[in-house]
């Protein structure tokens, strides 16, 4: 996953957030900014299609894929739709030939 070194980082004080400042003691939380992405070229990517059905998740899809839980995030990034709840029946998903590449490739950011 992404590295946090050398990223701005922001105050929250959102009375949205209230209930979880209370819960946590604290009047704030520090949140870093999400972090640029540049360098893949995403037409250089070979994928395979794959229709969402009942019961999917994006870890089951990573372990039926890769053969591993951890590399979900791959999927959902390269779909662009971070979460299960994104997803709906019917919807193609792309599923990346070679997720290292790309891990690695966020990995140096």
């Amino acid at each position: 996953m992404p590295k946090y070194k050398n990223r701005k980082k922001a105050i929250n004080q959102n009375d949205m957030y209230e209930e979880i400042f209370e819960k946590r003691g604290v009047n704030h939380i520090v949140q870093h900014y999400s972090m640029p992405f540049s360098g893949l070229d995403f037409d250089s990517v070979l994928v395979n299609e794959y229709t969402w059905k009942v019961g999917d998740s994006l870890q089951r899809l990573s372990q039926t894929f890769y053969e591993t839980y951890d590399l979900w995030w791959v999927i959902a990034f390269v779909n662009k739709k971070p979460t299960d709840a994104h997803y709906k029946v019917g919807d193609t998903v792309y599923i990346p030939s070679n997720p290292r590449m790309i891990a690695d490739k966020i990995g140096e950011e």
